[in-house]
């Protein structure tokens, strides 16, 4: 016989367990049984105390062990579930809260920390003070910058090209461009 046990084969198996003839896959299905239905018919619902005090090793007297199956646990899917909703219900009022958090203060507060300075800005349009948003405060600050660049790589070019001039020798110039190498000895020793 299979050690697949319900309710309504329950009381065969009770039968076969007190003739003796269970195996110990058998007899672990009854006490698994018994731990995780509450409520049986009163027919098995009698052996109860009888089965815990078996799985417990049959120590001690059986209405010790009584206490383990007066509550059966529940069922695993049963509290898998729970914990599964549980756990989407929190993911879910978090996201609320987060995007909620993020809408009302999405003008500015989520600068990237090297913006944070200008985070409370404003520009004036037609004679009102208007809050900057943190896409277009982001994309002033950034083309600021590219233009403070493009300046300084401009200031350094004519400061080089300055000192080119501060150096410019004519006549060390012209002796390079010659072509005899003999005339060129002369004008550099």
């Amino acid at each position: 016989m299979k050690a697949k046990i319900n309710r309504d084969n329950a009381p065969d198996f009770v039968n076969r367990f007190l003739d003796g003839e269970t195996n110990a896959k058998e007899e672990q299905a009854l006490y698994r049984f018994y731990r995780q239905h509450a409520h049986l018919p009163e027919e098995l619902e009698g052996y109860r105390t009888m089965f815990a005090w078996y799985e417990a090793g049959m120590l001690g007297e059986p209405e010790d062990f009584i206490r383990s199956y007066a509550h059966p646990k529940r069922m695993p899917w049963l509290r898998k579930l729970y914990i599964s909703s549980g756990a989407a219900a929190a993911v879910a009022l978090l996201l609320t809260v987060g995007l909620m958090t993020f809408h009302r203060n999405r003008n500015t507060s989520f600068l990237p920390s090297q913006y944070a300075c200008y985070k409370d800005s404003y520009v004036m349009e037609d004679g009102k003070r208007v809050k900057v948003s943190t896409d277009e405060l982001i994309r002033i600050i950034e083309a600021t910058n590219k233009k403070l660049r493009d300046t300084e790589n401009y200031a350094q070019q004519k400061q080089e090209q300055i000192e080119h001039y501060l150096n410019y020798d004519p006549v060390e110039e012209k002796v390079k461009n010659l072509d005899d190498p003999a005339i060129r000895i002369l004008f550099t020793d």
